[in-house]
């Protein structure tokens, strides 16, 4: 089975590091603080999801649907949006039109929560559209990053 994780590293100026490790299949994010090099944490954060994955089974069919959800979502912002980062930075963030969760979150938890996501997505464009003397795709970029 092949395993996919997101690795973020903040050091620290006291020494230490924040390292949080997502799981890319389940979505699951793990984060931890040492002194330790950041390779041991990120070790020691990879096994700890392994070993949640095993006492906590997934349902292939409902991660299937979850998985397909995100990524439609992530095609439609993808579209909609000037480039990948600012992309990402829209899916992952919490917004309170959302009740605080993030569109990616939103869009993977059910077909009601897509469709939140995506109109919430739709209403950026379109207000972006309305815009007078802002190109289109920077209107879009400012819009989101203000709904965050």
């Amino acid at each position: 089975m092949s395993e996919k994780f997101e690795i973020e590293i903040e050091p620290s100026s006291t020494g230490s590091s924040f390292v949080v490790v997502t799981d890319m299949a389940s979505g699951r994010r793990l984060s931890g603080s040492t002194m330790l090099s950041a390779l041991d944490m990120i070790a020691i954060l990879i096994e700890d999801h392994r070993e949640r994955r095993e006492a906590d089974p997934v349902d292939q069919k409902v991660e299937a649907e979850k998985q397909r959800r995100r990524h439609h979502l992530t095609q439609r912002a993808l579209s909609v949006f000037d480039s990948a980062l600012d992309a990402k930075a829209w899916l992952m963030t919490p917004t309170d039109k959302l009740g605080g969760r993030r569109p990616l979150a939103v869009a993977g938890s059910s077909d009601s929560g897509l469709t939140d996501a995506e109109i919430l997505l739709g209403q950026l464009t379109k207000q972006a559209a309305s815009d007078d003397g802002v190109p289109e795709q920077q209107a879009n970029i400012c819009l989101a990053r203000s709904a965050l």
